[in-house]
Order: structure tokens, then sequence, then C-alpha cells
């Protein structure tokens, strides 16, 4: 079940704010029925500049917990843990180089 949208836009702001020092481009989509952040790496891009590594972040509730997932339903954190969901944002919409 989605969030309310006062409180889901409240809670993907903080998540977004989290997300503005990263090397990530973070496009709000409040003004539509389910708010949704959309999370883009502009340095993956393919020969046509799309971005290769992207997701949709929305909140839902589940048994009474408010959850950030992304679109197709998988968890990233509790809404309460922003950090932790922005480290985890930031771990699968980036390339690690080698040590």
């Amino acid at each position: 079940m989605l969030q309310p949208n006062d409180e889901a836009i409240s809670q993907l702001t903080a998540l977004a704010e989290r997300l503005n020092d990263a090397d990530l481009l973070v496009e709000r989509a409040f003004g539509q029925r389910y708010p949704q952040l959309s999370i883009k790496n502009t340095n993956m891009r393919d020969g046509r500049g799309w971005e290769l590594l992207s997701g949709v972040i929305e909140v839902v509730v589940d048994r009474g917990k408010s959850w950030f997932t992304w679109d197709d339903g998988d968890r990233i954190s509790p809404t309460e843990l922003v950090d932790v969901a922005a480290e985890r944002v930031m771990r699968a919409l980036t390339v690690s180089r080698p040590v």
C-alpha cells in the first residue's frame, strides 16, 4: 500500500536531500498520484546518451511501517533510516573501482 502523498513527499524529500551530494541526478516527481524520485547516474551512459544505472523510488506502507522501495517493490530501507537508504541507493547506482 502506497503512503499518503504528504507524508511520502516529506520522506522522499529527506532522501533527495541526502542524495544531492552524490554524483547522481535526482528528479522529484511529486505531481502525480504516487510521489516518486527518479535517480540517474549521469556518468554511466550508453551510446545514445541514456543512463545505464537508474531507478525510481517510492514510499510504501506494509503492516503499519513505511519503507523506501524501488518501483518494482524491492525494499531499500525503512523511511526513518534515511542515511541507510541513501547509502544503498548510491551503492546500487554506482560502479566501484577496483582497489
